[in-house]
């Protein structure tokens, strides 16, 4: 809908008085501009003049001056002042120089009024009165200096009334008022000039702006011409256009963005900042099994995805997490929240992706199940194998010393194969739940020590220097101290294995506020950084690993990451190709409670 005509009446006078205003100010401050020097110029013209004019009326009644001045006739002097000030009708006086007025204009005109008889008066009075040499108000001061022959020198003063000046700037000021009431009247006709051929075209602009900004892309654009207000209604009419076909593509990929999203398996939820739904798609409502999630309605997540939300909007981080559990039978549902940043860089809600792992994770379980089961029935036909393989090396003294080389290949990989299905079975264990048995407070510095000292034998084979350093504390963990000593035993026997002959391991703990961390440093070969992504999956072994003559199974760095996860830890590597590798081991500090002692079960 267009603007209603009042208001584009009062828009198009507000313009008009704006336009009227604007002219007459300049016109105003040109004629004050114009006025103030006119007076100033007017004034300095007067009195140059009646400097110039003075000067020759003085140059002409000087000898009659000095006669008078020589013979003292103070008469003549005032009469002389008096025919000096006829044109300018002020005051002129001589003056010698020590200030004493020695003639005046006004004097003269005493005199000539005068009855005879009251003349000697007069000129009594006349010679006390004329020590004021003060001028008339309202005057301008000229001074010129004479010299009265042997009298010696003395200034003539005139005191020139300004009041011709005043009578001129009243009738400049009167044309000056006309001219200005003139210009107005200009004014106010080109203004109306201009609104017609201005702010016409301005306000019909104006209206199709608005009803663009409105949503209103079907109005009609305004006619532009060849000037600078025609090429800005060209180019309202371009923009208009413009605007029609990005809003219409921006609606089909909208269209086509809801089409595709609403036809996910995926759920997606996205969150506004005060955590109200902009959208949801039926999935999302299905694999929560909510009944809907309406648009503008409050979110309400279950208890264990509300936290993970709130810290992901706090920390501007990626978070997931999985609802439901496997053992139960429950659906595995995997929601990942990523936070939405807004163009200032506020907090602009969330993102919410659910994905139904059900039949991945009891896929999973059951690969799980089946190593476990799998490894479990290995193992009697390993130790079957492995015994049977010792009692003919022992009693294998009459074989030929091929047929005991092969018997030891055989103890050697029945070794190799019982320690690959004892760890696959461990790892199983792990993965499948916590530990059995209670949690004990474990001081860390005795675990250490111990698998140091257990470890020396294998280091003293390899020519390596296992050295325990930084190790003076008494902090302890609150675990099971079985897998704990497990995953610490790996960790240092992995650095052991891969250290070349003559370096050096150092396992130390390093108290870190409220964690502890073990860190177990090497000087081996190095691990990639391409590699260090999947260094504690399963089977997976370094290409430094691989190169060395290591009977390792790639499971004791899965087994050690496993063992810190269920101890609320984890596991940090830094390493880097010819610079070793440094193992820490992170576990969050327990405090000793009074009255016990290490290995206390809690």
């Amino acid at each position: 809908m267009s603007p209603a005509p009042s208001t584009t009446t009062a828009r198009g006078h507000a313009l008009w008085t704006r336009l009227l205003g604007a002219y007459a100010a300049v016109v105003l401050c040109s004629l004050a501009l114009l006025a103030i020097p006119l007076h100033y110029g007017l004034q300095r013209d007067y009195i140059t003049r009646a400097t110039e004019s003075f000067e020759r009326a003085l140059a002409f009644e000087i000898e009659s001056m000095v006669r008078a001045a020589e013979r003292g006739d103070r008469g003549t002097l005032d009469l002389a002042c008096d025919r000096l000030n006829e044109r300018f009708q002020g005051r002129v006086s001589l003056i010698d120089p020590q200030g004493r007025v020695l003639a005046d204009s006004m004097s003269a005109r005493c005199l000539q009024r005068a009855r005879p008889e009251c003349l000697p008066a007069i000129l009594n009075l006349q010679r006390r009165s004329l020590q004021d040499n003060t001028p008339l108000d309202d005057t301008v001061t000229l001074r010129l200096p004479v010299l009265l022959g042997g009298t010696g020198p003395a200034t003539v003063r005139l005191a020139l009334p300004i009041e011709p000046v005043r009578r001129q700037m009243a009738h400049m000021g009167r044309m000056l008022a006309g001219t200005a009431v003139a210009a107005l009247v200009l004014v106010g006709v080109l203004s109306l000039w201009l609104a017609r051929r201005i702010a016409q075209p301005v306000e019909e602009m104006t209206r199709v702006a608005e009803r663009i900004a409105a949503g209103d892309f079907e109005c009609r654009a305004p006619v532009g011409g060849s000037d600078e207000i025609g090429r800005l209604a060209e180019a309202v009419g371009t923009m208009q256009q413009s605007l029609r076909r990005t809003l219409g593509e921006l609606r089909r990929e909208r269209n086509q963005a809801r089409a595709i999203v609403a036809g996910m398996s995926d759920g997606v939820i996205a969150l506004a900042p005060s955590r109200s739904i902009i959208y949801a798609n039926e999935a999302a409502a299905r694999l929560l099994a909510v009944g809907s999630l309406t648009p503008g309605t409050a979110f309400a997540p279950p208890p264990v995805l509300a936290p993970v939300i709130e810290r992901a909007l706090a920390q501007r981080q990626e978070a997931a997490v999985e609802l439901g559990e496997v053992r139960r039978g429950d659906r595995i549902i995997h929601v990942a929240v990523s936070p939405l940043e807004q163009a200032s860089g506020d907090d602009g809600g969330a993102v919410l992706v659910l994905c139904d792992r059900t039949e991945a994770r009891r896929a999973e379980a059951m690969g799980r199940e089946l190593v476990a089961n799998a490894s479990h029935e290995l193992r009697t036909p390993l130790a079957i194998m492995s015994a049977t393989t010792d009692t003919l090396i022992a009693s294998a003294a009459e074989l030929p010393a091929s047929a005991r080389e092969f018997l030891q290949i055989i103890a050697r990989q029945a070794e190799r194969m019982q320690r690959l299905v004892n760890e696959t079975l461990q790892l199983s264990q792990l993965e499948s739940g916590m530990p059995t048995g209670d949690m004990e407070i474990i001081a860390l510095k005795d675990i250490t020590l111990q698998i140091v000292d257990d470890l020396q034998p294998l280091a003293s084979s390899r020519g390596v220097a296992l050295l325990p350093v930084a190790l003076q504390t008494d902090a302890v963990v609150l675990g099971y101290a079985q897998p704990l000593t497990t995953a610490l035993t790996n960790l240092v026997d992995n650095a052991l294995r891969y250290t070349p002959a003559g370096g050096t391991v150092t396992v130390a703990i390093e108290p870190e506020g409220p964690r502890l961390a073990v860190v177990i440093t090497d000087n081996g070969p190095g691990i990639a950084p391409a590699e260090q992504a999947h260094l504690f999956d399963r089977f997976v072994r370094g290409k430094a690993a691989t190169a060395t003559p290591s009977t390792g199974s790639g499971l004791g760095l899965a087994i050690a990451r496993r063992i810190a996860e269920i101890h609320g830890g984890s596991i940090e590597l830094d390493s880097a190709l010819g610079r070793g590798s440094r193992f820490r081991f992170v576990l969050k500090e327990h405090p000793w409670p009074s009255g016990t002692q290490a290995k206390e079960q809690v």
